[in-house]
Formats: C-alpha cells, sequence, structure tokens
C-alpha cells in the first residue's frame, strides 16, 4: 500500500543538493510470498508483514495491494501475472530482473502492459552505482567533449538466458550501462548497436560493437576482468572518465591534472555496491508510485517507454553477442520494427493501432 510521498522534506533546498531527487513514497509492506516455506517464515518475521502468501496468485487475489515486486523470475509467464494484476487493479510492478529473455518478448510485454495499463518498472542498479551516476551527468551536462568509446569489464561470466543460470542478468545490465552513457547525450535518451563481434580469450568473452550514434564499444565478461566493474569513457580532444568499481569517478584530460569527482545527495551508507544500487532503484519506485496521481491514460509515458526501450535494445544486444560467438563472425542487428517480429509476437501486439509507432523501440 502507498502514502503520498513527504513534499515538506524540502530536500531540493539545501545546498548541494541533486535537482532530480525524488522524496520516497511512504510504502506499507501488507503481503510476502515465498514458495519456500522456511525462507518465508523467517522473512515474513525481519519484513513484519501482515500476511504471508506461498503464490504471487494468492497474494494478488487475497491482499490489498497497490504495487507488486518480483525478485525472483517466476514459472509463469509474465504476461500471465500482468493480466491478474489488470484484473485485480494492481497498476504497478517491480522487477529485480530483466523482463523478458529476448527482444521480441520484450515486445510482446510492452504492448500488453500498455493494453492493460500496467506500470512495469525494471531496476537497472548498474545505472545507479554512484560513479556511474555522476558519468551520466557530467556526459549530459558537462561540456567535456562527445563519446568516442566506451570499454567496460565485468566480473560476471558471460552467459546466455538458455544456458539456465541467471548470470545472464549482469549481462544485460552491462550493455544497459554502456548503451545508457553512449547515449548520454541523445535527445531520445537511448541508442542501438549495428554491428556486434564475440570471441573468447582464455577464461573471459571479449566484445566489440558499433553503436548507430557511431560510439563504439568494448566489452570483457569473466576471469580476466577485475573483481569490481571499471567503466572507461573515451572522449573526444583526449578526455577520459574512469570508474573504478561504480565508487570512484576520475576525469583525466592532456592538459591538466586528474579530477576525482563526487556524487552530491547520496548518503554516507551508499559505497557503490549493486546492493545499495537496487536500494536506490527501488525508491525511486516507490516515490514514482506515490507520485503519478492523474489516470494512468493521461500519464506522461516517457520514462516507462524508454525503460521498454533499453531492455529491448539490451537483450537485441546479447542476443547479437550470443550468434556472433557461435557463429565465429561479424553479426549485424536489424532494427527492432514491427515488420521483423516473430509471428507469435506479433499476433499479441496486434490489438495495438498503429502498433509500430506506439512500440518504444526506433
Amino acid at each position: 500500500m502507498l502514502a503520498p510521498p513527504d513534499l515538506g522534506s524540502r530536500w531540493s533546498q539545501r545546498p548541494g543538493a541533486i535537482l532530480d531527487y525524488q522524496p520516497p513514497a511512504v510504502a506499507a509492506l501488507v503481503a510476502i510470498g515465498d514458495s519456500d516455506k522456511k525462507r518465508l517464515e523467517r522473512i515474513s518475521q525481519i519484513s513484519h508483514a501482515q500476511t504471508p502468501f506461498s503464490t504471487w496468485r494468492d497474494m494478488l487475489r487475497e491482499g490489498e495491494l497497490d504495487a507488486l515486486l518480483l525478485t525472483k523470475r517466476p514459472e509463469e509467464p509474465l504476461g500471465e501475472i500482468m493480466a491478474e494484476m489488470a484484473q485485480r487493479g494492481v497498476r504497478w510492478l517491480w522487477l529485480h530482473f530483466p523482463p523478458a529473455i529476448s527482444a521480441d518478448e520484450v515486445l510482446a510485454l510492452s504492448a500488453q502492459a500498455q493494453l492493460q495499463q500496467i506500470q512495469v518498472w525494471w531496476a537497472q542498479p548498474a545505472t545507479l552505482l554512484r560513479a556511474h551516476r555522476t558519468a551520466g551527468q557530467l556526459l549530459t551536462h558537462g561540456n567535456i567533449g562527445e563519446v568516442e568509446h566506451i570499454h567496460l569489464a565485468w566480473p560476471a561470466p558471460f552467459a546466455l538466458p538458455a544456458a539456465g543460470n541467471s548470470h545472464w542478468w549482469e549481462i544485460v545490465q552491462a550493455f544497459n550501462l554502456t548503451l545508457k552513457m553512449a547515449s548520454a547525450r541523445d535527445t531520445t535518451g537511448s541508442t542501438r548497436i549495428l554491428q556486434i563481434m564475440a570471441g573468447k580469450c582464455g577464461g573471459s568473452v571479449a566484445i566489440w560493437a558499433r553503436c548507430a550514434n557511431d560510439v563504439t564499444l568494448s566489452l570483457q565478461f569473466g576471469a580476466a576482468t577485475p573483481v569490481l566493474p571499471r567503466l572507461e569513457i573515451r572522449l573526444s580532444e583526449g578526455n577520459s572518465l574512469v570508474c573504478e568499481g561504480g565508487r570512484e569517478l576520475l576525469h583525466y584530460s592532456p592538459r591538466g591534472e586528474a579530477q576525482m569527482h563526487g556524487s552530491s545527495g547520496w548518503t554516507t551508507a551508499d559505497s557503490g555496491n549493486l546492493a545499495g544500487a537496487y536500494a536506490e532503484d527501488l525508491k525511486r519506485f516507490l516515490a514514482r508510485c506515490g507520485e503519478l496521481e492523474m489516470p494512468l491514460t493521461q500519464a506522461a509515458p516517457g520514462g516507462e517507454l524508454l525503460m521498454w526501450r533499453a531492455a529491448a535494445h539490451a537483450m537485441h544486444a546479447l542476443e547479437g553477442a550470443g550468434n556472433s560467438l557461435s557463429a565465429r563472425a561479424l553479426e549485424m542487428l536489424p532494427p527492432l520494427h514491427f515488420e521483423h517480429l516473430s509471428p507469435r509476437t506479433r499476433e499479441q501486439v496486434a490489438p495495438l493501432k498503429n502498433a509500430s509507432a506506439t512500440l518504444p523501440l526506433e
């Protein structure tokens, strides 16, 4: 259950505050569900949830909810959960994991969410790490040059959804992070990959890609990478930004000393780890739920559409990398237009009028 956000905090009026800060909504945890009975009992005691349930379906049917949070990918299709949410009047959905296992499925889910008026929020913790967030602000508002190349070393091993593990969630986060940095100054807020090449190098997987805005990417996953992520952004005029483990951001310029940038508005508990970034993402989600008072049909869907677009582009990149790795060849990624959908996905999005224009992808 959600109450309106605390608008009297005056957070934005303090010195050095970030202007886009959103006061958190006041949320009450009224129900919790888990198929593991022992874990459910333990978490219920810790969280003081009013009612524990063994399945999400029972929780939706018997609980009075405003928003549903899924921290583990369920066995049932996400479309089935959204249909049940729409029937029960639950309009907000937060996902700890990517919304789909393919770009085609992202298209189908985005169309279903629009038809059933479900606001889906996909957690993107890598973009909220302290150094990465500051880098995005510098790229967007700072006069430090145009992005030319981005290199990301990511500790998780490369994996595809078919592998049956959750490592692929992290790979999607890595692609999403690099694409967001590559399009920081684009008016659309997103770019896609045109060409991608992947190959094995010892115990790691190296990937090269070229984006639609001519920014090139290089990503490395696995054993040869550092323990924490390392992001390097090369800019025009010899400038570069280096983020170490999501904590520290260094700005190198050809005619000056290296500068270390901090990030205002973060708590001292923020250590730059993904757990803290997930918490920050969840706070933003709850704040967004509490602020949206107008009917969903009249609400400006820009942020949600951008999130669907980011998920589709990241999944498309992961699919292309997998194809390139198996074929040992350069993979060309076609645009994600309606006419390129699989027959099953095209049937799912058919109820939308002018679907190619409403799907937030190209």
